[in-house]
């Protein structure tokens, strides 16, 4: 099997399976996935982050890692994901030369270019997310690509959290 850089990027662990779905819960999504047991649209990624048979695995960083300091839930969420090996910091000297690149490229909506660059430095390519400008901006080709962003918003879409994305495959 061939193995892509992003898939290597998920995988940094000894013992992690080889295909996770590595995926990441903007700030304003984040109380609804992280805090609250049986949200009717969340709820199936918070089960998956915290079944520890579950390939899901969050990726934060950056601007997004600051955000996430304002809640003392959140915070202790990622304490025990972390604790389980389902949570991993990238530290923002990988995201600087994406986020330089990023805003060069002056092809981007949203103002949130440190999530798309946690995108681009991880290998991440779910997002969990209700701001519909980077939505925009993490499905976008030019952008996010080899494979493509994908988006949770509800429930029907928790066959994304069964598919891990794989090498030569958009992760649908």
């Amino acid at each position: 099997m061939v193995v892509s850089s992003w898939t290597k990027a998920c995988v940094s662990s000894p013992g992690a399976r080889l295909l996770e779905v590595c995926l990441i819960v903007d700030q304003g999504i984040a109380a609804r996935v992280l805090h609250a047991v049986g949200d009717p649209d969340y709820g199936p990624v918070r089960e998956a982050l915290f079944d520890p048979d579950h390939p899901a695995r969050l990726v934060y960083g950056g601007q997004l890692a600051r955000e996430y300091r304002g809640s003392e839930q959140t915070i202790q969420a990622l304490v025990e994901l972390t604790r389980r090996n389902k949570a991993r910091l990238i530290g923002d000297a990988q995201l600087e030369r994406h986020e330089s690149q990023l805003t060069r490229s002056g092809q981007c909506r949203s103002n949130d270019i440190g999530i798309l660059a946690l995108a681009l430095a991880s290998g991440a390519r779910l997002l969990c997310s209700p701001d519909r400008d980077l939505q925009a901006d993490f499905t976008n080709k030019r952008l996010i690509d080899a494979p493509r962003g994908k988006v949770y918003q509800s429930a029907s879409h928790k066959s994304l959290l069964r598919r891990p994305c794989r090498p030569g495959r958009s992760g649908r």
